[in-house]
């Protein structure tokens, strides 16, 4: 398998992974939820949201899906939903459970972000079963 192949996989990953991204995270529910924490101390404050957008895209998406596709690759022959469990178990769970510990991030937005971990993990490990 090329970089190349791996590097076009991991883009059209990416793209997915962040359109399925805005719907779990700003469906009016949840964005509701956020809402209410946008001032906690322990948000960030991106000062304008193409910034936000940007480093999402590129630092929560491209870079991580190029390296999880090579993984994806390593580990082959493996079906897509065990990939996806495997991403949530070494990915999204060791994250919310450093946040729960050593944070002040709200506990409802920890569960929105560890519901909303496994379901991404599931969309990015099926999207590149389509490609790798």
């Amino acid at each position: 398998m090329s970089i190349l192949t791996i590097i076009i996989a991991a883009l059209i990953t990416t793209i997915v992974w962040f359109v399925a991204g805005a719907v779990v995270y700003m469906n009016p529910p949840v964005a509701k939820v956020f809402k209410k924490y946008q001032k906690h101390p322990s948000m960030k404050s991106w000062g304008t949201q193409g910034k936000y957008l940007w480093n999402t895209f590129l630092i929560a998406g491209l870079i991580p899906n190029i390296l999880i596709a090579i993984v994806f690759i390593i580990l082959a022959p493996i079906s897509w939903v065990t990939f996806a469990l495997i991403l949530f178990a070494v990915r999204i769970v060791p994250r919310g459970c450093d946040m729960y510990m050593q944070t002040s991030y709200p506990n409802k937005l920890l569960v929105i972000e560890m519901v909303n971990g496994l379901i991404l993990s599931f969309v990015t490990a099926y999207m590149l079963s389509l490609f790798i």
